[in-house]
């Protein structure tokens, strides 16, 4: 806010504060009416991942994915780095299940 109001800023109020790594995954269902999402707590209990929201409910249709809005969740974690990071989410990922019931 300073800067943008014409303050001079220090370079060494520029330094980063934290060194951190941080994702967003987003997570990706099989096509077809959703039964149920499993996994939810336990990905949501792994060390690392801060959030894990599905975007749909029981009843919802999941499309494959040809855009973005296809997809069926997210999982936001962190770590001490990028690849601590990115193994946290992937870890989650691999815990959250979308049951769907594939179309005829």
């Amino acid at each position: 806010m300073r800067a943008a109001l014409g303050d001079e800023i220090a370079a060494d109020e520029l330094a980063p504060r934290f060194q951190r790594g941080a994702i967003v995954r987003f997570l990706i269902g099989p096509p077809g009416e959703l039964v149920s999402v499993d996994g939810l707590e336990q990905a949501r209990a792994t060390p690392g991942v801060l959030d894990v929201q599905p975007y749909r409910r029981p009843g919802e249709h999941l499309a494959a994915l040809a855009v973005g809005a296809d997809r069926a969740g997210f999982v936001l974690a962190e770590g001490v780095d990028r690849a601590a990071a990115e193994a946290a989410a992937s870890r989650a990922d691999e815990l959250v299940r979308f049951r769907t019931l594939q179309a005829a």
